[in-house]
């Protein structure tokens, strides 16, 4: 056992020696009127920790502590700390080793770029997480579980060995792209392995069961849920938009981490629109106009601003109804005597921004929505088209 953890242990005994002196041997604090405070029954002490626990789990073979811990009745959560920490301790003189002189850096110089002891620290780090799966099982990291709780659990429709099997399909490639990316090959290979990666994961799984990962892990999964936030939608329209759309990313969305040709981007606009018009076809009327409104960049950006502020969710259609309503009313603006349509436009803006200033409803917020889905309020006057 090392000795960062012998010390941790060593503490950790004290502290329980100084509970049961305080709790044991009646110390108590001063006297406090009893009508200043509700009498509350005491509680019972803590037990005593035997002297002899500590030196009967030290040991140097992991896996006969990790025994011994659990044993003990140790928490999961602190049998993973423990052995974290002797994990790590470990690998301290390789890690140094990769930065010998990094303790003794000058603070107030810029410390040296060095790739290649960037890419072996990765790869130590690799190693060391490897280790700490064979000790503690696949799921051992507790930030790990956070993720897939925070994730919705998006394995969980699988069995168990299945899941396992998936995440490890995935840390492989995710190593495999994090090398790539250390050796500055990122943008040429991330396409092709997320591809080998998807490739096998689908050897793993049925149909039904890859349509179900994709439609919550894949990429276009995870872009659709980002663009329908302010649609709300239930997780069966959720799956029916998804449908629609899985060969519209399929062929597509790769082109969102390279710069498009303008016929490229001419292609995706049509296929795009030609998709919307198809989901907009399979929902309800009163639902497909909502996602047509989702679609517009600008209303989703409006919809996080609204909720940031904590406004009523109707508040991003009223800022959407308003600006159709200015719009509106500009075309007919447009279409008066030219010395008319100046003082005609001044009161169309200044009655426009008070009813955005009312529904924003606090000082300060109208500049900043001009920033957030608001820019359409910066609009001007359009100059006369000259005569032919």
């Amino acid at each position: 056992m090392s000795r960062s953890l012998f010390s941790l242990l060593a503490v950790s005994l004290a502290l329980n020696l100084a509970f049961a002196v305080v709790f044991g041997l009646g110390v108590r604090p001063p006297p406090v009127p009893t009508a200043a405070i509700a009498v509350t029954p005491d509680k019972p002490s803590p037990p005593a920790l035997a002297a002899d626990v500590w030196p009967g789990l030290k040991t140097t073979d992991l896996r006969a502590l990790i025994a011994r811990l659990r044993e003990a009745g140790f928490p999961p959560d602190i049998i993973r700390a423990l052995i974290a920490a002797e994990v790590s301790d470990s690998f301290a003189a390789r890690r140094k080793a990769l930065q010998p002189d990094a303790t003794r850096h000058a603070f107030w110089k810029e410390a040296a770029q060095n790739p290649g002891s960037a890419a072996a620290a990765q790869r130590l780090y690799w190693e060391e997480q490897k280790i700490l799966r064979d000790l503690l099982g696949e799921n051992f990291d507790s930030t790990d579980q956070l993720y897939l709780t925070q994730q919705g659990g998006r394995l969980d429709f699988l069995p168990k060995e299945r899941a396992d099997d998936i995440r490890r399909i995935l840390r492989h490639y995710q190593e495999k792209i994090s090398e790539s990316y250390l050796a500055g090959t990122y943008n040429e290979t991330v396409a092709a392995l997320q591809r080998e990666q998807h490739a096998e994961i689908a050897r793993h799984l049925t149909t039904e069961e890859l349509f179900d990962y994709d439609v919550r892990n894949s990429p276009g999964a995870r872009m659709l849920r980002a663009d329908l936030a302010t649609l709300a939608p239930t997780e069966e329209e959720f799956r029916a938009i998804y449908r629609l759309r899985q060969a519209f990313d399929a062929q597509y969305l790769n082109l969102t981490s390279v710069l498009p040709t303008p016929d490229q981007q001419r292609q995706r606009a049509e296929a795009e629109k030609l998709v919307n018009a198809q989901i907009m076809a399979a929902l309800p009327p009163d639902r497909a106009a909502e996602y047509g409104r989702s679609t517009d960049y600008n209303y989703r950006l409006t919809g996080q601003f609204v909720a940031r502020l904590q406004l009523p969710p109707e508040t991003t259609l009223n800022l959407w109804t308003a600006r159709q309503e200015f719009e509106k009313r500009l075309d007919e603006i447009m279409t008066a005597p030219p010395d008319q349509r100046a003082g005609l436009f001044a009161t169309a803006r200044t009655a426009t921004l008070a009813k955005v200033s009312t529904l924003l409803a606090g000082p300060g917020r109208l500049d900043t929505y001009k920033l957030y889905g608001g820019n359409w309020l910066q609009t001007t006057l359009p100059s006369p088209r000259p005569a032919p």
